[in-house]
């Protein structure tokens, strides 16, 4: 309904990383004068359109939250549900974009390459050139400092 319009990239984050979320913390953070993502917040709401805000009105989901008051609290009422229903909609896809682009997603802390060396770790593979299988990285790691080390989710070629 409302997604032909952007979403400010402020207000955005500010819910995205929000762990409550926009349907239930919007309204509130939208009333606090003490936050400064209120000023955003109000901008973003100023975008949707009439035609947007008269089908969020006749939405049943809003009516009945909301009721069939007229005025400016009922007004603002609708854009806020609009951003909410905006929000709900592009911030699960955005958090699957960033799970499911592997060119830049870089592996779990400690267990990126720049941290190894960091935690005593190293990677089997440097000293285990038979782990490589079909050119690829078998993420093994072994602690310098213990005996014990973590095993390969990948077959070492004729062991077996």
């Amino acid at each position: 309904m409302a997604n032909s319009i952007a979403i400010l990239e402020e207000v955005f984050s500010y819910f995205a990383r929000d762990p409550i979320g926009p349907l239930l913390n919007l309204d509130r953070v939208a009333e606090d004068s003490k936050n400064p993502i209120r000023v955003r917040i109000n901008e973003q709401i100023s975008l949707f359109d009439a035609t947007t805000i008269a089908k969020i009105k006749e939405d049943q989901h809003f009516l009945f939250f909301y009721g069939t008051a007229e005025g400016a609290d009922h007004d603002r009422n609708a854009r806020l549900w609009a951003l909410k229903q905006l929000l709900s909609e592009n911030i699960p896809k955005a958090r699957l974009r960033a799970l499911t682009d592997s060119t830049e997603m870089m592996r779990p802390h400690p267990m990126s390459t720049q941290l190894l060396p960091r935690y005593n770790l190293i990677m089997i593979a440097w000293y285990h050139s038979t782990l490589f299988v079909s050119g690829q990285e078998p993420y093994c790691v072994a602690r310098l400092d213990s005996r014990f080390s973590s095993r390969s989710n990948q077959q070492i070629p004729n062991t077996g």
